[in-house]
């Protein structure tokens, strides 16, 4: 598992979460929302300089998704 940020002028940064069965991307997206940085062994990233950020699992996507459509109805 990788986590990858896009920063401001074209750069990247590359992390690697220590025990990714403990980790929770969505938790981590609101530390940083909520503290203004991002903050690691030898990484530290303001979250203005954040343009992106990527979630690789490793895991292979399914070639063909399946999308289903719903019928909706408006109601009053």
């Amino acid at each position: 598992m990788k986590i990858t940020f896009f920063l401001k002028g074209a750069l990247q940064v590359t992390w690697e979460p220590v025990d990714p069965k403990l980790f929770n991307f969505f938790m981590m997206v609101k530390a940083i929302r909520s503290d203004g940085h991002f903050l690691a062994d030898g990484v530290y990233v303001q979250a203005s300089e954040i343009a992106a950020i990527l979630l690789d699992t490793g895991r292979e996507e399914p070639e063909a998704a399946e999308i289903s459509k719903r019928k909706v109805e408006r109601v009053n």
